[in-house]
């Protein structure tokens, strides 16, 4: 069976002297894709730029409801300045399904949503690359 790590080159993470390992609620997204450029030129067929054959996958990992060790973990690999540091480092994170570690970097802010029956979600998106 194929895999994000079937297409990843091996590189080495920021951070590596632990995973990020959470677990989600059973919904985990994964989009992937290639850094290319479509054009459109008014005198012929559209045609296709690719600027780098190495793909880029983006996971968004939910939670219905988390719990506070998940959370506090979440919080420090997104705060901590020797592990994510917010946006800026990468960090191993081991995939929920596939068991394997992937070096990912957080892509967007974490977030949190309380609601009126005290569920939480907090929603994490992080650029995988295999380990």
């Amino acid at each position: 069976m194929k895999t994000m790590a079937s297409y990843l080159p091996t590189i080495t993470a920021d951070y590596s002297t632990e995973s990020l390992v959470v677990r989600p609620h059973d919904v985990i997204q994964t989009q992937g894709r290639l850094l290319q450029t479509t054009y459109s030129p008014d005198s012929g067929a559209p045609y296709v730029v690719t600027h780098n054959d190495t793909p880029f996958f983006f996971v968004t990992l939910q939670w219905e409801k988390i719990s506070e060790t998940d959370k506090s973990t979440i919080i420090d690999f997104y705060f901590n300045p020797l592990k994510g540091k917010g946006l800026a480092r990468s960090f191993l994170w081991l995939h929920p399904k596939e068991q394997v570690n992937y070096i990912a970097k957080f892509k967007t802010e974490i977030s949190e949503s309380l609601f009126a029956n005290s569920r939480h979600s907090v929603a994490q998106q992080s650029r995988a690359v295999q380990c």
